[in-house]
């Protein structure tokens, strides 16, 4: 019996804003990408880019997902936070009592973010943000170069724009009406007073 052909892939599905341009991080120069195209070399300056508009959702449910493209959306989004992990380690040159902090933010908010219906990347990425921002007396110094951290990571500009917005409205001491806010700005107040 042949595999029915995905609905997702299928171009009579496929709307016009299934093809879009997205700016190349690395000279900003315009590239036409498909829904389903993961990546493309610019032609401009030939650097690998990576399609961040491209939704795997499906993945999440389809029993052919490994099969289509190779690992789960979990695993590409941890993918994510592993190479953020690494960064934020560079960027620190703290005490270990940071990379535990930023540690244990990180698997709380994971732990928060799976059990509400939000970016598990985002909240993840801001919480780890933050835990690398907090000082041993638990004020806060932002990481001068959060943007480009999170763009060597591999987050997507949308992603980066939401992540720095909590974190900068957290250190504010602002409030923000998304759900990931929410969760972050209530992890950290948790984490801190205990």
């Amino acid at each position: 019996m042949a595999t029915p052909r995905c609905p997702g892939q299928n171009l009579q599905y496929w709307e016009f804003a299934d093809i879009y341009n997205i700016n190349c991080p690395f000279c900003d120069h315009e590239i036409e990408f498909w829904k389903d195209e993961p990546l493309r070399i610019c032609p401009n300056c030939r650097e690998e880019v990576r399609n961040t508009k491209m939704d795997l959702g499906c993945a999440k449910w389809c029993k052919f997902a490994e099969d289509c493209i190779g690992k789960s959306v979990e695993q590409n989004s941890d993918s994510v936070i592993d190479r953020l992990t690494v960064l934020i380690k560079r960027q620190l040159n703290k005490t270990d009592k940071s990379l535990k902090r930023t540690r244990l933010f990180s698997e709380k908010a994971e732990k928060s973010a799976t059990e509400t219906a939000v970016s598990i990347c985002i909240v993840k990425a801001g919480a780890m943000l933050l835990g690398a921002a907090t000082n041993d007396d638990n004020t806060l110094t932002p990481l001068a170069n959060e943007r480009d951290i999170l763009l060597q990571a591999g987050l997507d500009p949308e992603s980066i724009e939401q992540i720095t917005a909590i974190t900068a409205a957290i250190i504010a001491d602002k409030i923000l009406p998304s759900p990931e806010f929410k969760i972050i700005n209530e992890l950290r107040k948790k984490i801190l007073d205990t």
